[in-house]
């Protein structure tokens, strides 16, 4: 006996998958701040 709920038709990534995207653009942003910042001091 399942009681998944039926899938939606359209597919939500997962939570793991967004954690993911989210930590990779935080990433991104934070090298070029860092990059922007010893470029300045410089």
């Amino acid at each position: 006996m399942s009681d998944k709920p039926p899938k939606p038709p359209r597919k939500r990534p997962s939570d793991a998958a967004m954690s993911g995207r989210v930590a990779t653009v935080v990433l991104l942003a934070l090298a070029v701040f860092v990059i922007w910042f010893i470029w300045s001091a410089g």
